[in-house]
């Protein structure tokens, strides 16, 4: 694909610790790894309206954060317009200490966006070990390759 026609994905995250932007650095890997596709990674408070209508999918990712994403991006999902995400491809993932509940937010949010989802999310609890960003890989590539489907 030349780049006018290549698929974009677009990894938008918050991170607490590290955690989280570890494992969207994974994703990003995992996307870059399948031919005709443009990755774009931003912190969630860089993230434009064009980045997103620009994009064929989007991967969200935050920290469990008192049982939900971060208010960073809480305040980032209200100010979405539902058009800027319909029908895209979307996946969710995070990194938690105790309780899982940002990344199934985040994929019910894009649900309710009406995305075309992969689930579940990946939630992986404290720092990714090496097992941890290989699904996080796995993760990016398969999106990837559903954003190039026609």
């Amino acid at each position: 694909m030349d780049g006018v026609n290549m698929a974009k994905v677009l990894v938008v995250y918050d991170s607490k610790t590290g955690n989280t932007e570890r494992m969207a650095e994974a994703v990003v890997e995992g996307a870059k790894s399948v031919n005709g596709v443009e990755v774009t990674i931003k912190r969630v408070d860089e993230v434009k309206r064009d980045d997103l209508t620009g994009a064929n999918a989007v991967i969200l990712g935050s920290p469990n954060h008192y049982r939900m994403p971060t208010m960073t991006m809480v305040h980032f999902l209200d100010e979405v317009e539902k058009d800027d995400l319909k029908g895209k491809t979307g996946g969710a993932f995070g990194s938690y200490g105790w309780d899982t509940e940002a990344v199934e937010d985040l994929v019910k949010a894009m649900k309710a966006f009406e995305m075309k989802v992969l689930e579940p999310g990946l939630a992986i609890k404290g720092l990714p070990d090496d097992a941890g960003l290989t699904q996080c890989w796995r993760l990016g590539r398969a999106i990837a390759r559903r954003a190039t489907e026609k």
